[in-house]
């Protein structure tokens, strides 16, 4: 009876633990109008040929808020990633496992 309670007691330790030290996530995205995006991104944006109609988006999370740009490009999705003041800070782009090379599948 006592090796069970030491090894119930034992367990709740071990996942009570576990679960103090589980990250929070916080995002938020919303879509935003274009007169409202960072002139610095618009003209970056300018700089390629999208055929098709950018999407914005603003997200907010534990690290600041960020302007996101989604568009469809040769039958790939696009996402750049900017700053609130325009700066890009990263792209992102949508690849199909099959169109990958066998050696990176």
């Amino acid at each position: 009876m006592i090796k069970k309670i030491l090894f119930l007691s034992v367990v709740a330790v071990v996942f009570g633990f576990n679960f103090t030290f589980s990250q929070v996530k916080f995002e938020k995205e919303y879509r935003l109008k274009t007169a409202d995006v960072p002139k610095k991104a618009l003209h970056i944006i300018t700089m390629w040929d999208f055929k098709k109609k950018v999407k914005w988006y603003a997200e907010e999370s534990q690290d600041g808020k960020t302007v996101e740009a989604k568009v469809c490009h040769n039958k790939h999705r696009i996402s750049l990633e900017f700053e609130e003041n325009g700066t890009l800070i990263d792209v992102e782009k949508t690849v199909k496992f099959s169109d990958l090379e066998e050696d990176i599948q």
